[in-house]
Formats: structure tokens, C-alpha cells, sequence
């Protein structure tokens, strides 16, 4: 309608940001490396917990973008 408008923009996110954030998980799960298995097990969490935090950052900034500007209709934000 009148006085809205829509937003898209491709997001470029930091991996370090990310790999700090995590940085507690990775040092409680970094002694039981050695294990069989571990190392398989221990990488396909952390990419989840990547994927989320990822996430959570995307709803994030569209939830302060909503917050400053009410008249934007749609927001569409894609990690780069």
C-alpha cells in the first residue's frame, strides 16, 4: 500500500564473528577429539550450530529493520 516498501539485500557476514561465538563449544568438545569418531561428529554440529547462529543474526537485523522503519512491508535478506 501507500507509504510502504520492500527491502532485499544480500548480507556478507564475518565467519570469524561466528567462530568467536562458538569458541566455548569448540574448547568443551577439543579434549575428546581423539575419540573414534569424534572429529566427524564434532564438525557436523559445529556446522549446525554455524547455520543457526547465521540464522538467528538474519531475524536479527530483519527484526531491527521492522522495528525502525514499520512501514516496511517485506524484508528478503540472503547471507552472501
Amino acid at each position: 500500500g501507500a507509504g510502504q516498501f520492500r527491502f532485499a539485500a544480500e548480507v556478507d557476514f564475518d565467519g570469524t564473528y561466528f567462530g568467536r561465538k562458538l569458541e566455548g563449544f569448540v574448547d568443551e568438545r577439543a579434549p575428546g577429539l581423539d575419540e573414534a569418531g569424534a572429529r566427524s561428529a564434532f564438525a557436523g554440529e559445529f556446522g549446525e550450530r554455524v547455520i543457526s547462529l547465521v540464522a538467528e543474526e538474519i531475524d536479527a537485523i530483519e527484526a531491527e529493520l521492522r522495528a525502525r522503519y514499520p512501514e516496511l512491508a517485506y524484508v528478503d535478506l540472503e547471507a552472501d
